[in-house]
């Protein structure tokens, strides 16, 4: 995703602004066929792998709504306060989310 704010600032445009619906759907099910197996593996029995899937996902999207309200807000006040915009800065932003996914990447990839 750091990568498509970056193509979109040079005016590119990117396979996600292109098509929302396949990215989202991928990484949707690649996540859930993981938790999935993670379930199986602990020993869940079938009956209880869907309503864990439920809300486990549930969970998911309540954090993601809070996380996403507490930056809006948190953007809000440096806007109105600090006069600052937040395109002059959204490179920055994209850079250090980056740069955490390659290292997390990297962790992965080196310690397995």
């Amino acid at each position: 995703m750091s990568a498509e704010i970056v193509y979109d600032s040079r005016g590119k445009i990117y396979l996600a602004q292109k098509y929302p619906w396949l990215i989202a759907s991928f990484f949707g099910l690649i996540h859930g066929l993981g938790f999935a197996s993670v379930l199986k593996e602990i020993g869940l029995s079938p009956n209880d792998i869907v309503p864990s899937l439920l809300f486990f996902n549930l969970g998911v999207e309540i954090g993601q709504l809070l996380f996403i309200g507490i930056l809006l807000v948190l953007f809000f006040l440096i806007e109105k306060f600090l006069r600052l915009s937040l395109n002059a800065y959204r490179l920055l932003l994209a850079y250090m989310i980056g740069s955490v996914a390659v290292f997390w990447f990297l962790q992965r990839v080196l310690v397995v």
